[in-house]
């Protein structure tokens, strides 16, 4: 099959069933985060399958059936980063307490030490107070985003201090 009709194909299903496959997510998952990556994962997924797809008997199912694996594999993802993060934040109630007077050349070593978005993560996590919720929008990113950076940062933290 020429190159033009995968196209024409890919364009049509994509136009046809978006909304579609976008309400079918969106009533397993009411998270937006799931709801978002798995519409576009669906269809990045049936794009690398376009072969399959284009002489499928039901390539309506398929697209469901895909939809519904990538959004149980992106909610079980986001779970297990949700629980990482509860479980670190509760490690850092307990083990670190930052007041006002905080050491200036730690604080001063950390700002050379990391990116810049890094560093005002961190300001504004243990200095200013800000919920993982209110960085994220303080930073235009996704709370799922949010959350990951903020794990990473204490993962590298934690091998930079020990």
């Amino acid at each position: 099959m020429d190159r033009k009709k995968k196209i024409d194909f890919y364009n049509r299903i994509f136009l046809e069933m978006y909304d579609e496959i976008r309400r079918f997510i969106l009533h397993y998952s009411r998270d937006e985060r799931v709801v978002d990556d798995a519409v576009q994962e669906t269809f990045l997924e049936a794009y690398r399958h376009i072969n399959e797809l284009i002489i499928h008997p039901n390539y309506k199912g398929w697209l469901y059936n895909t939809a519904k694996y990538k959004a149980q594999k992106l909610k079980h993802r986001l779970q297990q980063i949700d629980i990482h993060c509860i479980d670190l934040e509760e490690v850092d109630r307990k083990n670190v307490t930052i007041k006002e007077n905080t050491d200036v050349l730690f604080w001063d070593s950390l700002k050379n030490e990391l990116s810049a978005n890094d560093f005002k993560l961190l300001y504004l996590k243990y200095i200013q107070g800000y919920s993982l919720k209110d960085i994220a929008k303080i930073l235009k990113i996704s709370l799922g985003a949010c959350k990951m950076r903020h794990v990473r940062l204490l993962e590298k933290l934690k091998k930079t201090i020990t």
